[in-house]
C-alpha cells in the first residue's frame, strides 16, 4: 500500500535529518523561474529584500487549509512537521534538484500531490482573471510538475495535483486540478534548465542567460536588479538600493520626494474644488435640460461616450465548451500593447 510505504519513508528521513547544501544545489520551488536568477543564486550574488508577507504567515494559512481538508474527511500525508523531501530525477538527469511539497491527498482512492498557496488580493484576482495556474503563475505550474516527477521517481503513481489558493483577508478559495505534463517537463528541463546547470559548471556569468519573459515573474524576482531592458524592479528601502548598486542616487531623491508631497497636497485641494465646481455646473445643465452652455468664455458640454469591449472570459468559456483550448486560441489572436507611466502615491 502506498500509504504505509510513504509513512515509513517519512520516518526514515526525519531520523536521518536534513541534508546539507552543496554546490549546484537547486530547489524545485524555483523551477520554471528566471534562468538568470537561478544562476545568480547559485553564484552567491546579493539578493533584494524578501517577500512582503513573511513566510510564517503563509505557513499559518497552509495549516488552516490542511485542517479544513482533514475535517472534510480527506487522508493527507507529508504535511506540516512530516513534510517529505523529494528529489527530481527525470529522463536520465540527476542534477541535485530537491524540494518539499506541501503534501499528498487521497482523492477517492487515488493519491494526488497537494499544493497550497496564500495570495493577497492582487495575486488572487490575477488567478481568477487568467483562470489557469499555468497562465497566471507559470513558476507555480512548473513547481508542481517538478514535484510530481520527483514523487514518481520514488516509485509512486502520482499524476495529478490538487492546487488550492486562499486569499488572505477574506478567505476566498480557488481550486484547480493540474495534470502531469511530461512533454512540458521534458522540454523545459532540456531546453531551459540544462542551460543553468551548464552555466554553473562552466562558471559563467548570470548575465549570459536571459531574464524571464513573464513580467509578473520579473516583478517579484529577488534578482530583478539584474534584469535586461526595462527593469520592473521594486526597491522598497535603502538595503534594496544598496544591493542594486545605486544607494547614493536613491538617497538624493529624498528632497524631491518631500517637495512632491507638498505639491500633491496642494493639487489634491485644487482637484477637490474643481470637482465641486464641475458638479455645480452639471447640476445646473441637467436641471435645465442643457447639453452645452457657454459662461464667461468657458464651454461646458455633457459628452456621451460608449465603450464596447470583448468579454474575454465568456469567449474562453465558449471555446472550452467546444472542446478547444480557449486560453491558447485567445493568446494567438490577441494583440497586446504595453505602455509605462509613473505612478506616485503614499
Amino acid at each position: 500500500m502506498i500509504i504505509e510505504t510513504l509513512q515509513e519513508q517519512a520516518i526514515q528521513n526525519n531520523q536521518a535529518g536534513q541534508p546539507q547544501g552543496w554546490p549546484g544545489y537547486w530547489r524545485i520551488s524555483k523551477y520554471g523561474g528566471c534562468l538568470r536568477a537561478s544562476l545568480a543564486e547559485a553564484a552567491g550574488e546579493a539578493m533584494l529584500s524578501g517577500k512582503i508577507i513573511p513566510a510564517e504567515e503563509g505557513r499559518l494559512h497552509e495549516a488552516d487549509l490542511v485542517r479544513r481538508l482533514r475535517q472534510a474527511g480527506h487522508r493527507l500525508l507529508w504535511t506540516g512537521p512530516d513534510q517529505q523531501e523529494v528529489k527530481l530525477i527525470w529522463a536520465g538527469t540527476d542534477w541535485n534538484v530537491i524540494g518539499h511539497p506541501d503534501g499528498l491527498i487521497d482523492m477517492s482512492g487515488q493519491w494526488y500531490l497537494l499544493e497550497l498557496k496564500s495570495k493577497d488580493r492582487e495575486m488572487f484576482q490575477r488567478l481568477l482573471k487568467y483562470r489557469y495556474v499555468k497562465d497566471a503563475f507559470p513558476v507555480e505550474y512548473a513547481q508542481v510538475q517538478g514535484y510530481m516527477a520527483a514523487v514518481q521517481a520514488m516509485g509512486h503513481d502520482v499524476t495529478n495535483c490538487l492546487y488550492i489558493a486562499k486569499q488572505r483577508g477574506n478567505g476566498q478559495l480557488y481550486e484547480e486540478i493540474i495534470r502531469f505534463d511530461p512533454y512540458w517537463l521534458d522540454r523545459y528541463l532540456y531546453d531551459d534548465f540544462s542551460r543553468v546547470i551548464a552555466g554553473y559548471q562552466a562558471g559563467a556569468s548570470p548575465s549570459s542567460l536571459p531574464c524571464h519573459s513573464d513580467g509578473h515573474v520579473r516583478r517579484w524576482c529577488s534578482y530583478r536588479y539584474a534584469c535586461e531592458g526595462p527593469k520592473p524592479a521594486i526597491v522598497k528601502n535603502e538595503a534594496d538600493a544598496q544591493a542594486a548598486g545605486f544607494q547614493d542616487q536613491w538617497l538624493d531623491l529624498a528632497p524631491a520626494i518631500e517637495r512632491w508631497r507638498d505639491i500633491k497636497r496642494a493639487v489634491d485641494e485644487l482637484e477637490s474644488e474643481d470637482k465641486e465646481i464641475r458638479g455645480q455646473v452639471e447640476s445646473f445643465m441637467r436641471r435645465n435640460k442643457l447639453t452645452s452652455v457657454v459662461v464667461h468664455g468657458v464651454n461646458a458640454t455633457i459628452v456621451r461616450k460608449e465603450n464596447h469591449t470583448l468579454d474575454k472570459g465568456q469567449l474562453v468559456n465558449a471555446l472550452n465548451q467546444m472542446g478547444l483550448d480557449g486560453p491558447a486560441i485567445l493568446r494567438g489572436v490577441t494583440k497586446e500593447k504595453a505602455s509605462e507611466y509613473l505612478r506616485m502615491q503614499e
